[in-house]
């Protein structure tokens, strides 16, 4: 289950599309165009860019005055994400099972820690995907054991009863540490990453390991090792 599934994030404002953000954005007066979008290529003229009285120049940037019209299309957005928040709160509390009687397991996919609260909020069985990247990338140090297992404890505790699955460092790409120093290749996204680059830092992968061994008094916690490609890479592993 993704982390931003309305089912156990409530169908918030990351539910809304770049467009909508964009739109929101208009209701308040007016927005900046930056060159990026999460729709066109940098550089490509978006549909009132067309009309040059509706542009002005702002230090090298555009901005644009919205009309009546899309001020009300932006409020009516607005209120169906709302209308669409609320119908999911009335039924967050039943059982989700399909027309035909199978039950169905929803898990939380939990990327920072104040996600935890959210996921038990809204009726997670456990955590599907505990991520962990982020005990690690954008930090001068790495993580103690003592730091990750406190972490995975908690973690632990907040879902008794119910699996915690600890997804070891998937590193590599553009997700790296600030020690780490990548090897040239053709694709970093599948090549040297995740298991492999465990691999290649025992000390580090044999500290989260253990951390999350040392958890495992708290609750139902597993481990998952991403991104495996040869069986060599889970003999390893088990070896640690």
């Amino acid at each position: 289950m993704g982390g931003h599934h309305p089912a156990v994030r409530g169908g918030g404002q990351g539910a809304l599309s770049g467009a909508h953000r964009r739109a929101r954005s208009g209701a308040r007066g007016r927005t900046r165009e930056r060159g990026r979008d999460a729709h066109l290529p940098r550089g490509d003229p978006r549909p009132f860019d067309r009309d040059p009285r509706r542009v002005r120049r702002r230090g090298g940037h555009r901005a644009h005055r919205a009309t009546p019209h899309e001020i009300a299309e932006a409020r009516a957005l607005e209120q169906r994400r709302r209308e669409l928040a609320s119908q999911l709160e009335e039924v967050v509390d039943l059982p989700a099972v399909t027309v035909d009687g199978l039950r169905i397991v929803l898990r939380g996919n939990v990327d920072l820690p104040d996600e935890i609260s959210a996921a038990r909020q809204h009726g997670a069985e456990g955590v599907g995907l505990l991520r962990t990247e982020f005990l690690i990338t954008g930090h001068s140090t790495l993580p103690t054991e003592d730091e990750q297992a406190a972490y995975f404890g908690r973690v632990a505790e907040a879902f008794p009863g119910h699996p915690v699955v600890v997804r070891t460092y998937d590193l590599g790409g553009d997700k790296l540490p600030l020690q780490f120093r990548a090897p040239s290749e053709a694709n970093p996204q599948l090549g040297w990453r995740a298991i492999r680059v465990c691999l290649d830092r025992p000390e580090l992968f044999r500290t989260q390991v253990r951390a999350a061994l040392r958890a495992a008094k708290h609750g139902d916690v597993w481990l998952m090792a991403p991104l495996v490609t040869r069986l060599e890479e889970l003999d390893r592993t088990r070896a640690l």
